[in-house]
């Protein structure tokens, strides 16, 4: 619908006369002086540059959806390429425990050691100011290697799943070419690496640490898993003092971390009120040993379907009753870590995101997941 609204200011004689859009909000406004020969006049000026029609508001909306649709859809249609591309490359990749491969690293390109000479995995990588990328220094023509620092960047694990990403690139390119609209392109990994295009050069903390990690960002937790309805159970016998309650502690925020918005949780509870996310169901069970398996309580309530997962962390160098820890995990469907220091729980709890997203994984799900406005972290 289009409307034209007159409005007269306070103490003045001049009003303003407006003529817009209710669906989209758009239209233009001009003065008028009493009686509305300026109105007129200042309308006369500007006949010749612009014209005031009246416009079909359902019109409006159905082309502005059309448009919506069109750049959300090259959106999706560019997450999919790179999506089979990365499908494809596992696909046909061979595991090679002693492979040796060099690549960029965003925090060592363009390093050079005392001599002069670049340091391992920097090397030369050009960078120019792009307007289209905030004016930072990038290359448009390769992508680089981000590796948070408690990630060993030459583990034969990263090695591997890094050369298989390297197809990559040229997909990158082409999507920018296709899309010139997009800007930043991601590849997260589960092994902790994250690729970006365009390239550039990461800047670690005021410690010199990389403390970002792609696994933990809401944008891989929610692709990686659907809703979840999460009871942390901790150990607070005797045993679980000092370090090992620290430690508990640590995998506590740790698994907090990976939960989003859609997610139900709930610490140290025996029993859940309202209404969860009825999706992926699990326990998460911290404690330094259990001294039984619990078989029957499993048997009653969680068998034969086992609906609701248990996973186990052990926490400390103790190992005595380690193996009904491990048996109540791998009889729920979960997962069994030992946690022996704080420098351990990073990884060992990223290894539940994995087991929740294997049946996404085998049913072939592609399905594209728009988050929330995600804000820059380099």
């Amino acid at each position: 619908m289009i409307v034209m609204a007159q409005f007269s200011g306070a103490g003045s004689a001049a009003e303003v006369q407006c003529v817009f859009c209710t669906c989209c909000g758009l239209g233009i406004c001009y003065w008028l002086a009493e009686g509305g020969s300026l109105g007129s006049k200042k309308l006369k000026d500007v006949e010749s540059i612009i014209k005031i029609v009246e416009l079909d508001g359902k019109e409006l909306v159905k082309d502005y959806s059309d448009e919506i649709e069109r750049m959300l859809g090259s959106k999706m249609k560019s997450v999919k390429r790179l999506a089979e591309s990365a499908e494809d490359a596992d696909l046909y990749h061979e595991y090679n425990a002693s492979l040796q491969f060099d690549y960029y690293n965003s925090m060592l390109i363009n390093t050079a050691d005392e001599d002069g000479n670049y340091v391992e995995l920097g090397g030369e990588f050009p960078l120019e100011e792009n307007e289209h990328f905030n004016n930072l220094p990038v290359n448009t023509q390769q992508s680089d290697i981000q590796v948070p620092t408690n990630v060993y960047n030459k583990d034969p694990n990263i090695l591997n799943a890094i050369y298989n990403s390297e197809a990559l690139n040229d997909v990158f390119i082409n999507n920018f070419q296709k899309d010139p609209t997009l800007t930043w392109q991601f590849f997260g990994s589960s092994t902790g690496f994250f690729r970006i295009y365009p390239g550039i050069k990461w800047t670690p903390d005021s410690n010199g640490v990389a403390a970002f990690d792609c696994r933990n960002r809401n944008w891989y937790i929610q692709a990686a898993t659907s809703p979840k309805d999460i009871i942390i159970m901790v150990d607070i016998s005797g045993s679980m003092k000092g370090l090992k309650m620290t430690i508990a502690k640590h995998t506590i925020n740790t698994i907090l971390d990976t939960l989003g918005e859609n997610d139900f949780v709930n610490v140290i509870a025996v029993r859940v009120n309202g209404q969860g996310s009825m999706c992926n169901q699990a326990i998460m069970l911290i404690t330094d040993g259990a001294m039984e398996d619990f078989k029957a309580v499993f048997e009653e309530f969680n068998w034969p379907e086992r609906r609701v997962r248990v996973f186990t962390y052990l926490i400390g160098r103790e190992m005595t009753f380690a193996q009904n820890t491990k048996w109540i995990a791998c009889n729920n469907k979960g997962y069994y870590t030992h946690i022996n220091t704080l420098a351990d729980v990073q990884e060992n709890v990223m290894e539940y995101l994995h087991v929740l997203s294997r049946p996404m994984v085998i049913n072939h799900d592609h399905d594209i997941i728009w988050t929330e406005a995600y804000m820059d972290t380099v």
